[in-house]
């Protein structure tokens, strides 16, 4: 959400969602998302008493993952020669989950078979499955969600507006108009797999 006000220069407002946030129902099994991490993980308890130990360690795990992507970023904002020299420092915290699948992690952790599935409900919020899907991905969404979720008040076109005229105010600090850089010249390059994010 601080992006969304940053992007929207805190002109959108948003409502909370109630405390039962998503409702998963698999196989006749019935399960609600809470709002709290405390309150999610002893209900997922209550649901699964015999993997309390799986549930909090899977619960150590994405937030431990989560806490290392500031620094997985912060490397791709440094100069090539601090990239060179700090680069893999900062990103391994983060890459040694993120470089396991989320399916590989729960099987590790001891997960059942119906609790993964309860656990990875969300994976369409990124688009593959537990078995295909980073783990890195799935904790930070994970995480997102641990304090419930809200929407925009005016819903989505509201968001899309507000942060468009950010964009298009073409104003930096103290008002003064920036400078628009000047177009690329030539062919646009096309993005290979093994490209490196600016």
């Amino acid at each position: 959400m601080a992006l969304f006000e940053y992007l929207t220069e805190g002109r959108l407002a948003s409502n909370a969602m109630p405390d039962v946030y998503d409702r998963v129902n698999i196989d006749g099994l019935r399960f609600d998302y809470v709002s709290g991490r405390d309150h999610l993980r002893d209900a997922l308890v209550r649901t699964f008493p015999r993997e309390q130990d799986a549930i909090d360690r899977c619960f150590k795990a994405i937030h431990q993952c989560a806490r290392r992507l500031p620094l997985y970023f912060a490397e791709k904002t440094l100069p090539r020669f601090f990239r060179s020299v700090l680069g893999m420092g900062l990103r391994a915290p983060f890459l040694r989950f993120a470089r396991h699948t989320t399916g590989h992690v729960l099987d590790d952790l001891g997960a059942s078979r119906e609790l993964k599935a309860v656990l990875t409900v969300q994976w369409g919020d990124y688009g593959l499955p537990p078995g295909q899907s980073s783990f890195g991905v799935h904790a930070v969404m994970a995480e997102h969600y641990v304090d419930g979720a809200a929407y925009p008040i005016g819903g989505q076109p509201d968001r899309r507006k507000r942060a468009a005229r950010h964009r298009t105010s073409g104003r930096g600090r103290g008002g003064r108009r920036r400078r628009r850089p000047d177009p690329p010249r030539g062919r646009p390059r096309r993005w290979r797999s093994h490209d490196r994010w600016p």
